[in-house]
């Protein structure tokens, strides 16, 4: 087993698929969790949490139209990061830079799209119109 695991961390495959998941956990899950956290201290209801995930569709999007936004030298976590706060690990985000793979890009860009439709399937009821959406406060409560 420690050798198959070794094999798995020298392996460049295996390496850009954890640095895309890593870049993915500092970009959109990490700010995602610790905005689902503050809304649950609030006490708010999750059904009016529309507006968050519609962000993190927007967020992907925008990253897929440009991935230099985290795989640039240094890069910001003001437009990185989903709620624009610091990196949750800034160490990941110097590390995913110095394994220096040629096709982090094309990897990270595909990872985001197919995020990206997951997100939008997943949250389509709280979408303009949706079923959520279109849900009054009480039947929000009674839910």
């Amino acid at each position: 087993m420690e050798t198959n695991l070794w094999k798995a961390l020298h392996c460049k495959a295996t390496l850009a698929e954890l640095a895309v998941l890593s870049l993915y956990a500092e970009a959109v899950s990490y700010p995602y969790m610790k905005a689902i956290r503050i809304s649950v201290e609030k006490q708010e209801n999750m059904l009016d949490l529309g507006p968050l995930h519609k962000s993190v569709a927007s967020h992907i999007q925008k990253i897929i139209n440009d991935p230099n936004i985290l795989l640039s030298e240094n890069p910001a976590s003001t437009i990185g990061s989903l709620d624009g706060s610091e990196w949750q690990n800034p160490a990941v985000i110097k590390k995913v830079h110095s394994l220096q793979l040629s096709y982090l890009e094309d990897l990270l860009v595909a990872f985001f799209e197919g995020s990206k439709n997951t997100w939008e399937c997943f949250t389509s009821e709280f979408a303009s119109g949706g079923l959520i959406d279109e849900a009054t406060a009480e039947e929000k409560e009674l839910a």
